[in-house]
């Protein structure tokens, strides 16, 4: 990668502008090892520092959570993963004619494979707070399996199933009203 590179005072990160990125090769054996985490995990920070220990930015993470929602957009699929109370955003690089696996959908337990990313969270004083945003890039449709199809009994099919019961029951108690 080639660029002009800048570095303010005021920010924790050097930037690069301009740039101008070569792909050399792709050999995906000098992957490092995918590490387990839990999408909670990904929020704990130390008090001292505000930031996760180990630091695991652009780390090669594997992480399981439920769908929570998912769209698609040009060559990407956008899915957002629920697990003890908080959310993974996670961007997956796909092709519009690929697929998503089988039985893929809302409520479905899924496992993601990508490098991790966080944005960080600062106070009026621009002193570092904690972390923001969690959100995960997987390379491909091969970064994910699905681990369990969504339950059976959903919101939606027990406010429906409820309603058929309560119907029947106020069509009994008319006709036994009528004898």
């Amino acid at each position: 990668v080639r660029g002009e590179l800048e570095r303010r005072k005021n920010r924790h990160t050097t930037r690069l502008f301009k740039a101008v990125a070569v792909k050399t090769g792709h050999d995906e054996s000098a992957l490092p090892p995918y590490r387990r985490r839990s999408i909670a995990s990904l929020y704990e920070t130390s008090p001292r520092t505000h930031l996760p220990e180990p630091d695991w930015y652009a780390e090669c993470a594997s992480v399981d959570g439920r769908v929570h929602d998912f769209w698609r957009r040009d060559n990407l699929l956008f899915v957002v993963l629920l697990d003890s109370g908080r959310h993974l955003y996670c961007q997956i690089t796909a092709d519009l004619t690929e697929s998503t696996p089988e039985h893929f959908e809302v409520g479905a337990k899924v496992r993601l494979n990508g490098v991790i990313h966080y944005s960080t969270k600062r106070d009026k004083a621009k002193t570092l707070t904690g972390i923001e945003n969690a959100t995960m890039f997987v390379q491909s449709m091969k970064g994910m399996e699905v681990l369990s199809r969504p339950p059976f009994w959903t919101a939606g099919r027990v406010a429906l199933a409820s309603a058929g019961i309560v119907a029947m029951l106020v069509a009994a108690i008319a006709l036994l009203q009528r004898r």
